[in-house]
């Protein structure tokens, strides 16, 4: 296995382990949130309002969560492409040198 093959397995790794760290994070908060939420539950706060801050506090971790989870994937991506990149022009030159190499031994270099 090449080094540029070793390399995509550690960012496809990277890439995995950030995706399930956010998730796990944005559940912690999801629960934090809902604990305080349910002080004032208890506390005798309206439920019109609370229901209110619940699909509020919602919509935030999906926005916040949710644009970390993008730029996860476009990173990736942008590392999957350089890496692609890279492949490509080795493979080019690797064969600019074998043609040379053959124009070399015919005697058209």
């Amino acid at each position: 296995m090449g080094w540029l093959q070793q390399l995509e397995i550690i960012k496809d790794t990277v890439q995995t382990g950030i995706d399930q760290t956010v998730e796990s994070v944005e559940r912690i908060h999801q629960r934090i949130g809902d604990a305080a939420l349910d002080v004032l539950v208890r506390a005798g706060a309206p439920e019109a309002r609370i229901s209110a801050l619940r699909e509020r506090q919602q919509q935030i971790l999906t926005i916040v969560y949710g644009t970390i989870r993008e730029v996860n994937q476009s990173l990736g991506a942008l590392a999957t492409d350089l890496i692609d990149t890279v492949e490509t022009g080795k493979v080019a030159a690797e064969s600019t040198r074998e043609v040379s190499e053959r124009n070399d031994a015919s005697g058209q270099g």
